[in-house]
């Protein structure tokens, strides 16, 4: 069965989510799938070498989850002190 949430966001109401088979089916960048006052759940599909930039969240933690590929993550206390880089793999996440 093929996953499809219609390009709609389904925040804040309750919604259950195949995440792992919705992510793997998902052909846009980047596709809001829930959206409440502190969370969102964001699926991304990117091209090898594809970059997302440099994002900046200061009010809200987020999660990145790699369900197929690899990805490199650099974060640190500002923009221009990214020293922290990690290596993901499939099924790695980091927060």
């Amino acid at each position: 069965m093929r996953f499809d949430h219609n390009n709609f966001d389904y925040g804040p109401c309750p919604y259950v989510i195949p995440v792992q088979k919705a992510a793997i089916q998902n052909t846009c960048f980047r596709k809001a799938v829930w959206t409440g006052k502190y969370l969102q759940m964001t699926l991304m599909s990117l091209r090898p070498c594809e970059e997302i930039g440099i994002e900046m969240h200061e009010t809200v933690d987020q999660m990145i989850r790699v369900e197929q590929g690899e990805a490199i993550i650099k974060m640190g206390t500002c923009r221009c002190s990214l020293n922290n880089t990690y290596r993901l793999c499939t099924g790695d996440a980091v927060f």
